[in-house]
């Protein structure tokens, strides 16, 4: 692989082709790391209780695992070892929407070696369709509480003589709230500014109520593409915060991690222990002060990014790499 993958990878924003690219570099515990943090910043839904439990043991396993680490079975000897009931169905009944990814986590967690790509793109997918779900749930509600508000295609007729003199109670016309051209507004402005222009353009000549409802309705596939568009670029984020780049690998000088009796060693292992990267970027300095010109390396521990467990810059100097 040459440039031009490098390029890709620094630049594209489809999460899929990165992991792809990592395969250069295949490592079980990356992989298992990047499934949590996908599940953790990603999924629409919180995890609370046993949910939250189950991400914390395997991120606390992954984290300590060793270089060389034991054929351990992921979810048997770990999540269920520390957390028993979440075996029984009783375990089951108060996680709501956290159940697709437990369900997705004991069927394809097995030994860290056997963990690939292939399951972080499972999850990811199964990220990406329950966010679609949602924003497509959500917005067909608020577009037909919009179109519910449209001028009727045609007014009620006047109650006739007979009714009047019987005084017949009328029913009141509906009430008038928008017109199409007010809906088409309320539609574009739920649209991203530099899509505005062109789904005006599209409402030109609409007049009737029932060709305007209709075209409100593609506000569900502008809302899908904009969402969509910003939870793959953090996908992505999660790929080279977990990875780094593949095709420069950072070398850690074995002076640094002896300067001040391990004071950087010390440091970058008690942040993993904690799971609190706020030392990071004492980590960075620390780093340099050892004699790291590593500017990638000192920038990345600097940066006021989201850092998660199996954060490339941590485990470089922890070794983990």
């Amino acid at each position: 692989m040459g440039a031009s993958h490098e390029e890709g990878w620094c630049t594209t924003t489809n999460p899929r082709y990165l992991l792809k690219l990592s395969r250069i570099r295949p490592n079980g515990r990356k992989y298992l790391l990047l499934v949590c943090a996908a599940i953790r910043h990603l999924m629409p839904d919180p995890q609370t209780g046993i949910a939250n439990r189950v991400l914390t043991e395997i991120e606390r396993f992954a984290v300590a695992q060793p270089r060389k680490g034991i054929q351990t079975h992921i979810w048997r000897d770990v999540v269920q070892r520390a957390i028993p009931q979440i075996s029984g169905p009783s375990s089951r009944s108060g996680l709501s929407a956290n159940g697709t990814w437990l369900r997705l986590l004991e069927h394809r967690l097995g030994a860290l070696s056997q963990i690939r790509a292939a399951d972080v793109n499972v999850v990811l997918g199964s990220v990406f369709s329950q966010i679609e779900y949602r924003i497509r749930t959500d917005t067909a509600a608020e577009v037909r509480a919009l179109t519910a508000r449209l001028a009727p295609a045609r007014r009620l007729a006047a109650p006739g003589w007979f009714r009047r003199l019987l005084g017949a109670s009328v029913s009141p016309e509906p009430a008038v709230n928008l017109s199409v051209q007010q809906l088409r507004d309320e539609i574009v402005s739920r649209v991203v500014p530099e899509r505005q222009e062109v789904v005006r353009a599209t409402w030109f000549g609409i007049a009737d109520t029932t060709a305007a409802t209709t075209q409100a309705y593609r506000l569900i596939d502008e809302h899908i593409q904009q969402r969509m568009a910003e939870v793959t670029a953090r996908a992505c984020d999660l790929v080279r915060e977990v990875f780094g780049n593949p095709f420069r690998p950072p070398v850690i000088d074995s002076a640094w991690l002896q300067w001040n009796h391990g004071a950087v060693h010390h440091i970058a292992e008690r942040i993993a222990a904690s799971g609190d990267f706020t030392d990071l970027p004492v980590l960075g300095d620390a780093l340099e002060d050892a004699g790291c010109g590593n500017e990638e390396l000192l920038r990345h521990c600097r940066e006021p990014h989201r850092h998660v467990p199996g954060c490339w810059a941590l485990d470089a100097v922890r070794g983990r790499n």
